[in-house]
């Protein structure tokens, strides 16, 4: 995927994902950007995020995967 599709996420806001859940951003991290499943309460960050022409997300990888306690509203 070119470079020109790279993001930056926005705190608070839902994006779906290529795979088709959907994650809110919950803060930005030191390499990337910590990610909430809204359908499972994973939790991770997620590094080297793309942005497709539709408006999906996906990342090159991710780290330090949990489910979270509380799900993020």
């Amino acid at each position: 995927m070119p470079n020109d599709y790279r993001t930056i996420l926005l705190t608070g806001k839902v994006y779906r994902h290529c795979n088709g859940s959907h994650y809110r951003c919950i803060a930005k991290a030191d390499h990337g950007y910590v990610v909430q499943c809204i359908e499972s309460g994973w939790q991770c960050i997620a590094v080297n995020i793309w942005s497709y022409p539709d408006g999906r997300i996906h990342w090159d990888y991710s780290y330090g995967g949990h489910f979270a306690e509380e799900v993020s509203a």
